[in-house]
């Protein structure tokens, strides 16, 4: 978008637009975030009071500014606009979730000035908002009363805060999401803390870690209430992946697999984590198309240096995934596949690694590749796609344009999901209808759709694939 490109010139047009009518909500918005961006504190917060007073019964607005306040450490303001927001919206649950977040923080703060009774009213305040269910790790009874135990055993009554956390243990799902919670939770308290619900977590995951916990676990892990960044130690990673590595070793339900691979995927120095999920199950079942393909990624598989060996997996893969009746693995080895089929063979690297690729200079590099008959829709289709989006977006136009009509069906069944079905029927229509003389505009008949070559020199050739973790063998880990 322009104000990612050229966030000035966004926020003097924003800021333009305001002069001419302030009143403009979207603009008032957008600018805020330009503001935010760019660290321009203090200008947003003199745009969020001046939005305050004019959009006063706005939820949106309300929430924002009381996010603001929370971000000051000015409690009091945040409550009453979030008390505010709540008789718009009583049903939004976003609110309740940040006035326990601000009634906690407003607590913790009491207490640290040496103001105990006002902090056990500011944590009396969170009962009208708990929730007796266990899922949500801002209102859940026993997160609360984890929050209480903590700050009583730390600033107020130490038996009181130890009775607390011991009902709070009761009422947990499991010990090990009591102690990960608290050692989390403690991290606001000070290291004592900290060490104390750790170190017996660390004791228990040897005998009793399980898969079904471990997702309860990912969801603490990310849990931004609990997330102090000067405090996210290494400790707290290595338990993670400790847990999981111990989780991988006994029976575990598919389901909990998937979701903890796609969780060691998508964190930052937990892909090791995966890795013992993926190998235990395939272990398990060889053949499993969605685990196969987590290999796959867990391994960097290149487009770039794809191998027939590499191309005849995905086939199996895709050929496995049929038969399961496994739309999301469809979809995925099916987009591998088609990006494959559309891949030139990589040029070789040039000598000089700051040197753009040879094919700079050829004519025809120049040719705007989304240039399909000079079509306007699918010229759009492909608009501002890097070329690795663009090479998955020509692949799905190629399997329309050359796809049978049962094999057409099974491409709309399994879509992505963000393309819908009455989209997917125009996007057919368009590339397989034919011009008046009865010639397809796509096809065999016509000049391929073009292949995408890369600007720059590829880089070189990766080293042999790593073999999968195996979490019964120790000796495969760094300590």
């Amino acid at each position: 978008s322009s104000h990612m490109r050229n966030p000035s010139e966004s926020q003097r047009l924003l800021e333009k637009a305001l002069d001419l009518d302030g009143s403009n909500l979207s603009a008032s918005l957008k600018l805020c975030e330009v503001y935010k961006r760019e660290g321009l504190n203090a200008e947003r917060d003199r745009l969020l009071d001046v939005m305050a007073a004019r959009f006063s019964k706005d939820k949106k607005v309300l929430v924002l500014v009381a996010q603001a306040c929370i971000d000051r450490k000015a409690p009091k303001k945040a409550l009453d606009y979030l008390y505010q927001a709540l008789e718009v919206d009583r049903l939004d649950p976003e609110i309740p979730d940040l006035l326990v977040k601000t009634w906690l923080f407003r607590a913790r703060e009491q207490f640290q000035k040496g103001k105990p009774d006002l902090a056990r009213r500011s944590l009396d305040e969170t009962a009208r908002f708990e929730l007796p269910t266990p899922g949500n790790l801002h209102r859940s009874r026993w997160c609360l009363k984890i929050q209480r135990g903590l700050m009583e055993s730390t600033w107020g009554d130490q038996p009181t805060g130890r009775a607390v956390l011991d009902e709070a243990r009761r009422e947990s799902p499991s010990v090990a999401a009591f102690l990960y919670y608290a050692g989390f939770a403690g991290l606001h308290m000070g290291p004592k803390q900290k060490s104390e619900y750790f170190k017996e977590f660390a004791r228990l995951l040897k005998r009793e870690a399980n898969a079904a916990d471990a997702v309860l676990l990912t969801r603490i892990w990310s849990h931004e209430e609990l997330l102090i960044p000067e405090e996210r130690s290494s400790e707290t990673d290595r338990l993670m992946v400790d847990y999981l590595r111990a989780a991988a070793k006994r029976p575990f339900a598919r389901e909990d697999a998937c979701r903890l691979v796609e969780f060691g995927l998508a964190e930052e120095g937990l892909e090791e984590a995966a890795t013992f999920f993926v190998g235990a199950r395939l272990r398990e079942d060889a053949r499993d198309p969605a685990f196969r393909l987590y290999e796959l990624q867990l391994e960097e598989w290149s487009l770039e240096w794809c191998t027939e060996e590499d191309r005849d997996e995905l086939e199996e893969i895709l050929a496995e995934a049929i038969l399961r009746k496994d739309d999301q693995s469809i979809r995925q080895a099916r987009q591998k596949l088609d990006s494959i089929k559309l891949s030139p063979s990589p040029p070789p690297p040039s000598s000089d690694p700051g040197m753009r690729s040879v094919f700079e200079d050829d004519d025809d590099f120049e040719e705007d590749p989304s240039d399909f008959g000079g079509d306007p829709i699918i010229k759009r289709l492909v608009a501002g796609l890097t070329p690795g989006q663009q090479e998955i977006m020509l692949g799905l136009l190629h399997s329309i344009v050359n796809a049978s009509d049962s094999e057409l069906q099974e491409f709309k069944r399994t879509r992505p999901p963000e393309l819908s079905g009455a989209d997917f029927d125009m996007l057919a229509n368009l590339l397989r209808r034919k011009d008046p003389l009865g010639t397809p505009n796509f096809g065999p008949s016509r000049p391929p759709l073009p292949k995408l070559l890369p600007k720059q020199a590829p880089p070189p050739k990766p080293s042999p694939r790593p073999r999968l973790l195996d979490p019964n063998q120790p000796e495969l880990f760094s300590p």
